[in-house]
């Protein structure tokens, strides 16, 4: 299994993910790996479509490829690879394996910002990328980019070479989209960390709401921002004239959902069907494990969010040697994370998931994965939030 981390396009490291645990269960070698990221993984140096560019994807292929040659003599098989990717590494995932464009917004912008900060000419790529080559790696590393909110400044873009073409153009190629079996999921607020602390205690008034949803809508929707507030207003619920108590927390809560669909369901929704037609063993979880643990306000929170999947999977509920688990996982919580294991494990090994009998207790109450060979069409649980799934389409221009 090569766990490819996410987080952000511009920071954070493989180093963090221990997969011991996951190791001894599951018999596997689990391997993270860093890569460029940033101004010096993403950025392109050049005007033309075909400059050189996604070194941070390059990097990645060539951990893969030295992973082919020597795994080997650590236990591994070169021929069953598994890539295991979280948030923004699901997408790094996706991009090795079908090689689909990622947006090409902002990219031409950044440049020009480093290009300016740094004093280079932008009048040849061959001017410029020298410039840049002999430029001290911490003045890169400080430029500063003006760039819109929920916009990231450096991101995989099409280069003709390692990123070809659209990725819907790609993902509708269905002999090159089946090749691979996948699975993929969501938590159910996937961008509860996009808030400030103190909207997260509090909730948001009206023109708090409105400001989020505006600028993300200016983000994602470059022509008529105003409309396409109006239309998610109209789709989660505008709340004006109904003031109660709990007034700020709704709103608090129809952002996030929102988001949370425009920036991660709603693409995966479209992946989920289009590799389902392609491939029957497609699955998708949602992953709805009440947690045991408090949250840092000290109130049980009612939904998953964002990253929480990621301790079960990796067996840390079992590992009593490194943390002091008495107080935060029970003996149900350790059951549900050797579930997790199993099933990952599994798929890494015969491509689709296995609920062994000692977890049949379990499935009531977990999200389970659904195979697409039976109706690709509801790929999907039919009730996973069938009246407010009406998610802002990334880049589509539509509701």
């Amino acid at each position: 299994m090569v766990f490819i981390h996410g987080e952000s396009y511009e920071w954070n490291s493989g180093n963090p993910y221990d997969g011991t645990v996951l190791t001894a269960y599951g018999n596997v070698v689990f391997v993270t790996i860093n890569f460029r990221l940033g101004i010096l993984g993403f950025l392109r140096p050049g005007t033309r479509d075909d400059a050189a560019s996604n070194f941070g994807l390059l990097d990645q292929i060539a951990a893969l490829l030295w992973l082919r040659e020597n795994i080997a003599a650590f236990g591994g098989d070169p021929n069953s690879v598994t890539l295991v990717g979280h948030g923004t590494g699901a997408i790094f995932a996706n991009l090795l394996l079908i090689s689909p464009v990622a947006n090409n917004k902002g990219t031409t912008i950044s440049l020009r910002y480093v290009a300016h900060a740094l004093n280079c000419p932008t009048t040849t790529d061959s001017d410029l990328a020298l410039c840049l080559r002999f430029q001290d790696v911490e003045a890169l590393l400080n430029v500063k980019i003006h760039k819109p909110k929920y916009v990231p400044a450096f991101a995989p873009l099409v280069d003709r070479a390692v990123i070809p073409d659209k990725p819907i153009n790609l993902m509708e190629n269905t002999q090159l989209f089946g090749r691979f079996d996948l699975m993929y999921g969501v938590t159910e607020s996937e961008k509860f960390h996009i808030l400030p602390p103190i909207a997260l205690l509090h909730g948001l008034l009206d023109n708090q709401r409105d400001e989020i949803l505006r600028d993300h809508a200016k983000a994602t929707h470059e022509l008529e921002p105003e409309l396409v507030l109006s239309k998610i207003l109209e789709h989660y619920g505008d709340f004006y004239g109904e003031f109660t108590d709990d007034y700020a927390t709704k709103n608090r809560d129809m952002v996030l959902e929102a988001l949370s669909d425009s920036g991660t369901v709603a693409p995966l929704i479209m992946t989920a069907n289009l590799h389902s037609r392609a491939n029957p063993n497609s699955y998708m979880y949602v992953f709805s494990h009440p947690k045991a643990m408090q949250d840092y306000s000290g109130q049980q929170r009612q939904q998953t969010i964002h990253g929480e999947e990621l301790s079960y999977v990796l067996g840390v509920p079992l590992d009593e040697s490194k943390y002091d688990l008495r107080t935060r996982y029970n003996i149900g919580e350790t059951l549900f994370s050797e579930a997790m294991m199993n099933w990952w494990c599994s798929f890494a090994y015969i491509g689709y998931k296995h609920t062994s009998n000692v977890y049949c207790s379990l499935v009531g109450s977990i999200s389970t994965p659904i195979s697409a060979s039976a109706s690709p069409g509801k790929l999907l649980y039919e009730d996973y939030r069938r009246k407010t799934r009406k998610a802002v389409q990334e880049g589509s221009g539509k509701l």
